[in-house]
């Protein structure tokens, strides 16, 4: 992704693209392909996506995005779970990506 000359990657640029973008368009495009039929109930696919975003734009490793969506506070606020719940770990977020 490129951004215009003096605009940075930072919350402010999270906070756009959040409000800029219908995220329940995405999340019913990704729910037919990202079903779960047996186990625990999943992430939402909007979340995940937020994540696989979030490690494409910070050039993250499957583990560093783990620790950064627990730990940032703009990376929590844009992935859109709660500050109690829990959040994917590395394992979920590959097995997403795939």
């Amino acid at each position: 992704m490129s951004l215009s000359a003096g605009y940075t990657i930072g919350s402010g640029f999270l906070e756009e693209i959040d409000s800029a973008l219908d995220w329940n368009a995405f999340e019913e495009l990704l729910a037919s392909i990202h079903r779960q039929t047996r186990g625990a109930p999943g992430y939402p696919p909007a979340t995940m996506l937020k994540i696989v975003l979030l490690q494409e734009w910070y050039t993250m490793s499957d583990p560093a995005a783990q620790e950064a969506v627990r730990d940032r506070m703009s990376f929590r606020r844009f992935r859109g779970i709660p500050l109690d719940r829990d959040t994917p770990d590395h394992t979920s977020i590959r097995r997403f990506r795939q």
